[in-house]
């Protein structure tokens, strides 16, 4: 094999790469300002509802809103708390559930996918966050 062919096809390879890197980021910035849009339009309005909720109903809870998440945690127990935030980690995005309870001395955290993939992003409703960031706070919430 020639030499010229060889550098011809490393940079086809090299090329094909850097296209396939600069999609990526597309979609993934694409993703991220549907992340924050419904983080302002659904999110965390629904979110301050269900905090409301919850104080109505004698739970001492609080929001915070870390860098493009949501926090609703336990006044009382603060290592308690359930998170939604953005993982675009891998080229499928992802919004996913930090749910962070103690137990004693010990701290048990999971992760849970609420939705994958920037179109269910774009499309997220009000009954899906209450639905299962009801589910999410009851389980810590509820003893």
């Amino acid at each position: 094999m020639e030499v010229s062919d060889v550098r011809r096809r490393m940079r086809e390879v090299l090329a094909e790469e850097r296209r396939a890197a600069a999609e990526r980021r597309s979609r993934r910035d694409a993703t991220a300002r549907s992340w924050t849009e419904a983080l302002e339009r659904i999110v965390l309005p629904v979110s301050h509802q269900i905090v409301q909720a919850l104080k109505a109903e004698g739970h001492l809870v609080q929001i915070s809103a870390p860098a493009d998440a949501v926090r609703i945690s336990s006044d009382s127990r603060p290592q308690d708390y359930v998170e939604l935030t953005l993982q675009s980690d891998n080229d499928d995005a992802t919004v996913v559930a930090r749910i962070n309870q103690a137990r004693g001395r010990e701290t048990v955290s999971e992760e849970r996918v609420f939705v994958r993939g920037g179109t269910a992003i774009g499309a997220l409703t009000e009954e899906q966050v209450v639905d299962f960031l009801g589910k999410a706070l009851a389980g810590i919430l509820v003893r």
